[in-house]
């Protein structure tokens, strides 16, 4: 028999006992609409934090931390060193201070703790500009300011603030400086302040720094020089390195957020061997006839196996369009909220539902079924032809 007449067959079989088979199916769709709406929740998550790391930096940058038990401390020595090491294009030091009140020329409104970060003035790639210019930023008694900084003074085109004067205060020590560009607002930067390495120095004397940040030749050469820096007793992050464990870690909350589906997959595995069974006993006649002209006992096993392997396509198919409707659903109440409570200006899209994942749900659900039908599919095709034809 051809697999294209045994597949018309199966449908036809399932047609014919309605009833039984959209029950046996909604069970699939149940447990692949968790699936794909757990899982894709959990793809959408991964997507926004790895953007969110790939935003921070290029993948040429590695970040060095001191150990807290390490005795190397990130001081110019240890700049000299890193300087030093093939393959390395440039390192900057880095110093994170927290102000206690900003406040802008032109405006009444003061803002408490803010992120200030000091870079050395050649270190513009830290942060991308959507005003001002690059030339210009972080030279002497300058500053860049982050987007979503600006949007607790006004909404304002962020080229009307270049020029203002921004004072800064920590404790009895204030900083003037005049701002020179406004960076975008893609991570947690864009709430804070850059000033530069130098202006940093009159608020903290700075024998060491918070953080270097190590700049590679190329891509490829990452991996060799992060060893060679943990070598010296540092901590060394690649965000390529950390793309790769937050993509693990998703992995893991991915498989959690589906197992409930898939043991309901699993139940319902239970009610397709039901089906297929009670379907091999009412259609005992029915198979001793199929034997009696001609068709095989492979013909039997196939017919069996496609109707079981149908009822697990038909059920993923729908509970993934079940579960795209409710993330659909959900994303738009989601945006609704963040928009009325003005929290970002852009959507967030909080779930993914990509095409390897529906082409794999469906598999996996088309698989259930084609196991969970096999053993009342090899029942049937060892069926006694003359003992069939004598069944009621």
């Amino acid at each position: 028999m051809k697999i294209s007449s045994a597949i018309l067959f199966a449908f036809k079989n399932l047609r014919r006992r309605k009833l039984r088979t959209v029950l046996t199916t909604f069970a699939i769709l149940i447990g692949t609409t968790l699936i794909s709406s757990m899982v894709s929740l959990g793809v959408g998550l991964q997507q926004i934090v790895v953007k969110g790391l790939k935003d921070t930096g290029e993948l040429t940058d590695i970040n060095v931390y001191q150990k807290e038990d390490g005795n190397r401390l990130l001081d110019s020595e240890t700049i000299s060193k890193l300087e030093s090491l093939p393959d390395v294009a440039r390192v900057d030091p880095m110093v994170t201070l927290m102000a206690d009140e900003v406040s802008l020329s032109g405006f009444e409104k003061k803002v408490g703790k803010t992120l200030v970060t000091a870079v050395p003035s050649g270190a513009t790639d830290v942060f991308k500009l959507i005003a001002g210019s690059p030339a210009s930023s972080l030279a002497g008694e300058s500053a860049v300011i982050g987007e979503n900084f600006l949007k607790d003074f006004s909404n304002d085109y962020p080229e009307r603030f270049l020029g203002k004067s921004l004072n800064l205060t920590f404790g009895q020590k204030n900083l003037v400086l005049k701002i020179v560009g406004v960076a975008r607002g893609e991570n947690i930067l864009g709430y804070g302040v850059f000033i530069p390495l130098t202006q940093a120095s009159e608020i903290k004397k700075m024998v060491t720094y918070d953080s270097l940040r190590v700049k590679a030749n190329s891509v490829q050469k990452v991996a060799g020089i992060s060893k060679e820096i943990k070598g010296m007793g540092l901590e060394a992050v690649a965000l390529d390195d950390l793309v790769d464990r937050v993509t693990k870690y998703f992995r893991i909350l991915e498989l959690a957020l589906g197992s409930v589906g898939i043991i309901i997959l699993g139940v319902a595995s239970l009610g397709i061997i039901n089906t297929m069974i009670m379907a091999t006993l009412e259609r005992t006649r029915e198979i001793g006839v199929m034997r009696a002209v001609g068709a095989s006992r492979r013909d039997i096993l196939k017919i069996f196996s496609l109707e079981a392997s149908a009822i697990g396509f038909i059920g993923g198919f729908f509970g993934v369009l079940c579960g795209w409707g409710i993330t659909v659903i959900l994303s738009s109440l989601l945006n609704n909220y963040i928009a009325a409570q003005n929290i970002v200006q852009t959507q967030v899209d909080l779930f993914a539902l990509p095409w390897w994942l529906i082409g794999s749900i469906i598999v996996f659900a088309t698989l259930v079924g084609l196991l969970s039908g096999l053993y009342p599919a090899i029942r049937a095709s060892r069926m006694d032809p003359v003992e069939a034809l004598r069944g009621e």
